[in-house]
């Protein structure tokens, strides 16, 4: 979510006339530091964008030679489009966390939709539209959770089209909705957060305890249809990551205790269990994601240093089979 800062004029300011898309204004520079991601044709934001990268217009060359003569033709070959990978709040919109929900279930959702610039004068007109069609998400990035940080909580996803145009904006930010969103976000923090494994770590929020940033990728495959212009793309394999923990040395017996049975004796034994995301009230559950299939990899002990005044720590690298996201109060 954009820092909007104490000045920020939510009511837009200046002209809320349609900005022209002709002569010396549509042509002057200007700083583009807000961005909104739309879907579904719909005009209301479903997110404000925190960062954007990718989104090029590409194409291969091809090259034909003519004749004997010196020289060689080449023109462009068939349009190819860049991923677009976005900073975005945490999904508190149904219809983003429905699409980000499906991508973590392996039952991937197709969507039409808009990354649309404003510019930083007053009146936050919008000045460019990246409008992309039959979009799939391919990474999911989540934030790391500690209790110490009480940073804002966003995700980065990666968008993979089929198409993606441009097109000069011809409306105004959306201030009320960046408003809504900005209220509904500050109830995210990486503090905020549960996690429990079955048999081995209790529920609740976490003092003690934090679970390193991690990223769900789907493979994209692409495919040339027929006399289709570009290319049709589909959904693959999903890959759920390895999660990394860190806790309390204290409790390092029974992570221990654990590796022995299911590494040293190869009795490998799975389990269950979730991450949650919390209000501020550490009560009220925004949203949580479901571990299935977990398993030991890795156990560290955190390095020593002879006088330095810290917190024994160990560290543990978990598989994950499956994941699934769960809404809670933070998805509505």
């Amino acid at each position: 979510m954009p820092n909007y800062g104490s000045g920020w004029n939510w009511s837009g300011g200046g002209s809320s006339t349609t900005p022209s898309t002709t002569g010396t204004a549509a042509r002057s520079g200007y700083t583009a530091g807000w961005f909104a991601l739309e879907m579904d044709n719909q005009a209301v934001p479903v997110g404000f964008v925190t960062q954007m990268d990718g989104g090029s217009f590409r194409s291969d060359i091809i090259e034909n030679p003519i004749g004997s003569g010196p020289f060689v033709a080449k023109y462009g070959g068939k349009p190819k489009y860049d991923d677009i990978t976005i900073g975005i709040g945490m999904p508190s919109t149904a219809r983003l966390f429905k699409w980000v929900q499906s991508a973590v279930a392996n039952t991937p959702e197709r969507h039409t939709g808009a990354l649309v610039g404003f510019d930083n004068f007053a009146g936050r007109r919008e000045r460019s539209r990246r409008i992309f069609d039959q979009a799939l998400i391919s990474e999911i990035a989540f934030p790391a959770l500690d209790a110490s940080s009480n940073s804002a909580a966003n995700i980065t996803l990666k968008i993979s089209p089929e198409t993606l145009r441009y097109e000069v904006g011809t409306s105004t930010f959306a201030a009320q909705q960046a408003r809504d969103e900005d209220i509904k976000q500050k109830r995210w923090s990486t503090a905020n957060f549960g996690f429990k494994l079955d048999g081995i770590w209790g529920s609740g929020t976490q003092r003690n305890i934090r679970v390193e940033g991690f990223t769900i990728k789907q493979s994209i495959l692409t495919h040339d249809a027929g006399n289709r212009l570009e290319s049709y793309k589909g959904a693959g394999r999903i890959e759920y990551p390895n999660l990394t923990v860190t806790f309390g040395e204290e409790n390092f017996a029974t992570w221990y205790a654990w590796w022995q049975e299911s590494v040293v004796a190869g009795n490998i034994t799975r389990r269950s269990g979730a991450i949650s995301w919390y209000a501020p009230d550490l009560k009220t559950e925004l949203m949580r994601l479901n571990l299935d299939g977990v398993g030991i990899l890795n156990l560290e002990v955190d390095r020593y240093e002879a006088g330095k005044e810290q917190i024994a720590r160990g560290k543990v690298t978990l598989f994950v089979e499956a994941m699934t996201l769960v809404p809670g109060d933070g998805n509505v």
